[in-house]
C-alpha cells in the first residue's frame, strides 16, 4: 500500500490483474467461469472450410477463428461485414471470399506511427486486404469514429481492435447503437487467451457494454477465441479447462493464390476409428460420383463409371460420419494389396483426410493402421 501511495500508476497493475476482472465478472454477472460454451460445429455446419488467406504471424487469428467468420456470413445471402481492427487483413480477405460488401476500419498508418508503434509493423496493416476490390478500408480511432454517420446496418460484425476495457466496451455500445439489426451476428476476438483460458478483462467489457437482455445471446464458440452474439437455440456446456478433446481438426496444405491454403475438417474423437468397409457393390454410385465432384482436386479417375472400366475390382471405405470417401483399386493376391490402375496417370488414395488428391504418395507406414476387412492393408504396389 505504501508503494502505491509513492507511486499511484502502480494501482494499474491491480486494477489490470486477471484474477481481478475474475472477480469483478463473477459478483457483478454470475460469469466468472466464462460465457456458455457453444460447439464449432453447430455454428460451423458442413464439417469443412476452406480458408485461402492463412498468415501463421504474430497477432493473427486462430484458423478456427477465420472459419468461423467465414461460415457466419455464409449464413446471409449478399453478407454486409463490418470490422473493427484491421491488422493484416486476415479475417476480412476470408470473409470477403463469400461476402458482398466488406468494410473494416483502422488507425491510420500516421496514427499508429505517432503512437511509436514503427514503420514496419504500421506498413503491415492491411497488406492482406488492399488488393481486394470490394473490402473498403476506412482510417480512424473507434474511440472517436462516427458509426453514425455510416448510415448503414451489416450483417455481420467483428470487433477486434484495442482489447483494453474502456476500448471494447465503446466499441461494443457503438456497434450495437449504429450498425446492427434484428438478426445480425457480432463476434468479438481476444475474448478467451486461449480456447479454455478467458480473458475476463474483454468479458467484462462486452457485458458492461450491451444490456441485460442481450446477454442471453452471447456464447463462446468452441475451439476458437471468440464470443459471439447471435439469435438460435444452441445446445451449450460451462468451459472446462484442460478438456479432454471431443473433436479434431485435420488441415491439408497447399500453395495458395495468397498464401497458403488450409482445409479444416472436423472429426469427432469417438467415430475417427470407426472405418466402414463398402465392397463396390455397396457403393451408391450416384452418391460416390457427386462426392468426387465436390471435392477441392475433381479427379476423373476417381468415378465410379471410371473405375469399373478400369479396374479389375475396386472397394473403399470411410470414416465414421465424414461423408467424403476415399476410393482405391484392390485384387487379391494372397494378401490384399492396393494398385495403382495401369492407364492412370494418377490415382486416388489419402487417408483421413477428406478428398481426392493426384498422384498422392502412399507408403505401408501411412496405412497399416487403417482395418481393412479381417486385417490391415498389407502392402501397396505399383501396377
Amino acid at each position: 500500500m505504501v508503494r502505491i501511495l509513492r507511486k499511484p500508476a502502480l494501482l494499474n497493475l491491480v486494477l489490470n490483474d486477471p484474477e481481478a476482472w475474475a472477480g469483478y465478472v463473477e459478483k457483478t454477472h454470475g460469469l466468472g467461469d466464462g460465457l456458455p460454451v457453444v460447439a464449432f460445429e453447430d455454428l460451423v455446419p458442413g464439417g469443412r472450410m476452406n480458408l485461402e488467406t492463412v498468415a501463421f504471424l504474430e497477432g493473427g487469428s486462430l484458423p478456427t477463428d477465420l472459419a468461423l467468420l467465414k461460415a457466419l456470413a455464409g449464413r446471409f445471402e449478399s453478407c454486409r461485414y463490418f470490422e473493427i481492427g484491421t491488422w493484416r487483413g486476415e479475417s476480412v480477405a476470408n470473409v470477403a471470399d463469400v461476402a458482398a460488401r466488406c468494410v473494416t476500419l483502422n488507425l491510420s498508418r500516421a496514427d499508429l506511427l505517432e503512437r511509436g508503434l514503427g514503420e514496419a509493423y504500421a506498413g503491415q496493416h492491411g497488406v492482406l486486404s488492399r488488393p481486394l476490390e470490394h473490402v473498403l478500408h476506412l482510417e480512424g480511432d473507434s474511440m472517436h469514429f462516427d458509426f453514425a454517420g455510416l448510415k448503414e446496418r451489416f450483417d455481420l460484425i467483428f470487433i477486434d481492435g484495442n482489447h483494453h476495457y474502456e476500448h471494447v466496451k465503446h466499441d461494443t455500445e457503438q456497434v450495437f447503437r449504429h450498425l446492427v439489426h434484428d438478426d445480425s451476428i457480432v463476434v468479438w476476438h481476444d475474448y478467451a487467451h486461449s480456447p479454455e483460458r478467458i480473458r475476463h478483462e474483454v468479458l467484462a467489457a462486452i457485458l458492461d457494454g450491451l444490456v441485460a437482455e442481450r446477454h442471453t445471446r452471447l456464447y463462446h464458440a468452441s475451439n476458437t477465441l471468440c464470443a459471439v452474439w447471435m439469435k438460435g437455440n444452441f445446445t451449450t456446456r460451462p468451459l472446462v479447462a484442460w478438456d479432454t478433446p471431443g473433436r479434431c481438426f485435420e488441415w491439408f496444405w497447399k500453395p495458395g493464390k495468397r498464401l497458403p491454403e488450409v482445409w479444416l475438417t472436423t472429426h469427432f474423437m469417438n467415430d475417427r476409428l470407426d472405418i466402414r468397409y463398402l465392397d463396390r457393390d455397396a457403393v451408391d454410385a450416384g452418391r460416390w460420383d457427386a462426392l468426387i465432384q465436390s471435392s477441392q482436386a475433381v479427379n476423373l479417375y476417381a468415378t465410379s463409371w471410371y473405375l469399373d472400366a478400369a479396374a479389375d475390382h475396386w472397394e473403399s471405405w470411410s470414416p465414421g460420419t465424414i461423408a467424403l470417401e476415399c476410393p482405391w483399386s484392390g485384387k487379391e493376391i494372397r494378401h490384399s494389396v492396393l494398385y495403382q490402375v495401369c492407364i492412370c496417370n494418377s490415382w486416388v488414395f489419402q487417408r483421413r483426410i477428406c478428398g481426392s488428391f493426384p498422384r498422392a504418395g502412399v507408403s505401408e507406414k501411412n496405412t497399416q493402421a487403417v482395418p481393412f476387412r479381417n486385417g490391415f492393408l498389407q502392402c501397396i504396389q505399383p501396377c
